[in-house]
């Protein structure tokens, strides 16, 4: 039924927008993030998201995928939105920080979530907004990711 593709297209793009809303907010006056749209050319991803340290763009990253739902929460309290066992496992081999940001479209509200130890989602706990106070954290966790790997000297022979 095409009118239902294009409201379902509509709520997606809407969640996405919320999400490069709240993840490129500044912080104190200085960007932490900067996120570039896939466009479906990458399985299981909507955004590879950017460290930006000083300005700058660094090259640590981490993977999203953007689930948005116009239900809003159960009686739990946890935002009513689905990732298949599929999507989990393609985004957790990808050996870096990966994560799920579910969006209550009637809200407004982002909440992240590591696919880190998830074999599916029904529904997404509503404990970490994606907000001014959630931001600086994520930053540093995804610095301490990268920062915990060495360089590039360490693993490859083509150095």
């Amino acid at each position: 039924m095409p009118g239902r593709r294009y409201s379902t297209t509509v709520i997606g793009s809407r969640g996405e927008a919320f999400f490069l809303t709240k993840i490129m907010q500044p912080i104190r006056g200085e960007y932490l993030f900067l996120a570039t749209f896939l466009g479906g050319n990458f399985p299981a991803a909507d955004y590879l998201v950017n460290v930006v340290v000083n300005d700058e763009a660094t090259p640590h990253f981490f993977f999203v995928q953007v689930k948005t739902t116009t239900t809003g929460f159960d009686p739990h309290g946890r935002l009513q939105v689905r990732v298949s066992g599929r999507d989990l496992r393609l985004l957790q081999s990808y050996g870096v920080p990966t994560y799920i940001a579910g969006v209550d479209d009637t809200k407004g509200q982002v909440f992240l979530l590591s696919t880190e130890n998830r074999a599916a989602l029904s529904s997404l706990p509503a404990r970490y907004p994606l907000d001014a106070g959630m931001l600086p954290l994520l930053q540093a966790e995804i610095l301490a990711f990268w920062r915990s790997r060495g360089t590039l000297a360490a693993y490859s022979q083509f150095v």
